[in-house]
């Protein structure tokens, strides 16, 4: 038995078992979901967080467009824009990303 534990270990080891699944992606941006996350599926550049509980996302050549719920605040609906140009891996997220717009707002 300890055998087969320490044989699965291993395998989960070699293959960096993350259990993490790509829903959508667009170059270096993706949104992914790791199984047990409070903060569901969300947006990355390169590893680096831009918006977290997507519901919804689209883009085009130059933005990326955003359906979030905002679990702090009663789960409100917000909609963020990134412009991809003005996007870097050494930025934080506010510093890029446009809203949060309610929908009045947004549209």
């Amino acid at each position: 038995m300890k055998k087969i534990l320490i044989f699965i270990l291993l395998i989960c080891f070699l293959t960096n078992c993350d259990f993490t699944y790509t829903y959508w992606s667009d170059g270096n941006y993706e949104v992914t979901n790791t199984a047990g996350a409070p903060d569901g599926y969300i947006l990355y550049n390169s590893n680096h967080g831009r918006v977290s509980n997507i519901l919804e996302i689209g883009s085009t050549g130059n933005f990326i467009v955003a359906k979030s719920e905002n679990k702090y605040s009663n789960n409100k609906i917000e909609y963020w824009v990134l412009d991809k140009s003005k996007d870097d891996k050494y930025l934080n997220a506010d510093e890029i990303m446009m809203g949060p717009y309610t929908i009045d707002e947004f549209i």
